[in-house]
C-alpha cells in the first residue's frame, strides 16, 4: 500500500518550511479571516476558516491524485515537472519579497464553510500552492501517494495554524503590516525562506 511507504523527513521538513511560508503570507484565505474577525468578530469569521482547512487539503489531494496518475505511467516527467514547480516557487518568492501595498482593512461579505470550501479552487494561491508542493517536495512511484498523503497532513496542520493566527490575531497583525518598513521586512524574511527552502529539493 502506498501510505506504507516511509517518509523522507528531509523532504518533508523543506516541504513544511515552504508550507508555512506560503500559508502564513498574506493572500485571499488570510486577508478575508483577518478583515472578517477584525469586522465581525472571531466567532462568526471560524466557519471560512475551517472551510480553508478542510477545502485546501481536499483540493491538494484532487491535484496530487490526478497529476500522480500522469507521473506513474511516465516517471522521466517528475524531475522536469519538479523543476517548474521550483522555478514558480522563486517566483513567488520574489513577489513576496518584493510587496509593499499594506493591507486594506475594508469591510468583507462573511462567507460560511463551504463558500470557503469550493474557494479553493478558484483562489490562484491556492491552486499555485498545490501545484507547487505536489511538483516539487514529491518522489517518484512508488513513493508518490505516500508522498502527497504526508502532504495533506502538512497542508492541514499549517491552514490551521494559519487561519487561527489571522482570525486570532488579524487586528494586531493588519495594524503592524500598515507601515511600509514593517511590511517590507515581513515580507523579505517570508520570500528569503521561501526561496531557500528550494534548494535541497535537488540533492535528494
Amino acid at each position: 500500500m502506498p501510505i506504507l511507504v516511509p517518509p523522507d523527513w528531509n523532504l518533508l521538513t523543506f516541504a513544511f518550511i515552504a508550507a508555512s511560508v506560503a500559508g502564513f503570507t498574506p493572500g485571499p484565505n488570510n486577508t478575508i479571516c483577518m478583515v472578517s474577525s477584525a469586522s465581525v468578530g472571531v466567532f462568526r469569521t471560524l466557519p471560512f476558516a475551517w472551510g480553508v482547512t478542510v477545502g485546501f487539503p481536499f483540493m491538494l489531494a484532487a491535484v496530487g491524485f490526478g497529476l500522480g496518475g500522469v507521473l506513474i505511467a511516465h516517471p522521466s516527467l517528475h524531475l522536469v515537472i519538479k523543476i517548474i514547480g521550483a522555478l514558480f516557487l522563486l517566483h513567488l518568492a520574489w513577489k513576496i519579497a518584493r510587496a509593499r501595498a499594506p493591507i486594506k482593512k475594508t469591510a468583507p461579505q462573511l462567507l460560511g464553510f463551504w463558500q470557503a470550501f469550493f474557494f479553493q479552487w478558484i483562489n490562484p494561491k491556492a491552486i499555485a500552492i498545490a501545484f507547487s508542493l505536489i511538483a516539487t517536495y514529491t518522489r517518484p512511484a512508488p513513493a508518490l501517494f505516500a508522498d502527497i498523503t504526508y502532504l495533506m497532513f502538512i497542508t492541514t496542520l499549517v491552514s490551521i495554524s494559519a487561519t487561527l493566527t489571522w482570525t486570532l490575531f488579524g487586528a494586531g497583525i493588519g495594524r503592524l503590516l500598515k507601515t511600509a518598513k514593517a511590511l517590507a521586512i515581513f515580507n523579505g524574511v517570508m520570500g528569503l525562506l521561501l526561496a531557500l527552502s528550494i534548494v535541497p529539493i535537488f540533492l535528494l
